[in-house]
């Protein structure tokens, strides 16, 4: 969700664009979005927003869990 909030206040960025990909990443956005993010890799809607926007690295601490 912190990269989502990040790429919102990107003023390059446009959720437009993304979901332009693909609706594959529509849907991921949604479930992201909605809370549905148990057992759900993001990997694919991240890397392709990264594309589009300035987000940040994974926090290391607290609940957050870094992907290899």
């Amino acid at each position: 969700m912190r990269k989502i909030v990040y790429a919102f206040y990107d003023p390059q960025f446009s959720f437009g664009d993304l979901v332009k990909r693909g609706d594959h990443l529509r849907s991921s956005l949604t479930d992201c979005l909605i809370g549905n993010v148990d057992d759900q890799d993001f990997k694919e809607l991240f890397d392709s927003m990264s594309d589009l926007a300035h987000l940040p690295e994974p926090v290391e601490h607290g609940l957050a869990k870094a992907s290899g």
